[in-house]
């Protein structure tokens, strides 16, 4: 058989996860040098108004948007700007006060617990044993490695000095 297939489509694939973990791990970074001479909301318009106005372009150029009513586009927009613009002001704020990149980024990492803890009261969803223990493993992960890199932790606690009021020193 002389064809290929697939292989395109891995190389992509490949590609594609690539370029999302530079663009992704970047996105801590850049604040840490950016925010120093510019404020993290200016930065943040720069970083998403030529983006919108490129993607606006390419769904008028391709038609992407017929169909779409004034009220789901309104709806869309609004998560839009809650989910990323909020999200992102925040992120890019705590670097220019000074936090850590990567105090910041572990914290941004915890954000599935807290969707896992709010998700049942909020919308009335369980979350299952597997995921909970998926979760734990990550939160323990965490902030194992905070406390470790702030120097308050210098050994694993023993089921001891777990039920005193301080850890050990």
């Amino acid at each position: 058989m002389s064809k290929q297939i697939g292989l395109l489509r891995v190389m992509v694939t490949v590609a594609a996860s690539v370029a999302f973990v530079v663009t992704w791990s970047s996105g801590f970074i850049i604040p840490a040098f950016a925010t120093v001479d510019v404020s993290p909301l200016t930065l943040l318009v720069w970083r998403f108004v030529p983006l919108a106005v490129i993607l606006l372009a390419v769904v008028l150029l391709t038609g992407a948007g017929r169909g779409v009513s004034g009220r789901d586009l309104r709806t869309q927009a609004s998560i839009g700007v809650f989910a990323q613009f909020g999200y992102c002001v925040a992120v890019y704020g705590a670097v220019a006060a000074g936090i850590a990149t990567g105090t910041v980024a572990l914290i941004d990492a915890v954000q599935p617990l807290v969707v896992a803890v709010l998700v049942g009261p909020v919308l009335g969803l369980r979350v299952r044993g597997a995921q909970w223990v998926g979760l734990g493993s990550v939160r323990s992960a965490c902030c194992s490695s905070c406390a470790r890199s702030s120097g308050r932790l210098r050994r694993l606690p023993s089921p001891t000095c777990c039920r005193s009021s301080r850890w050990p020193a």
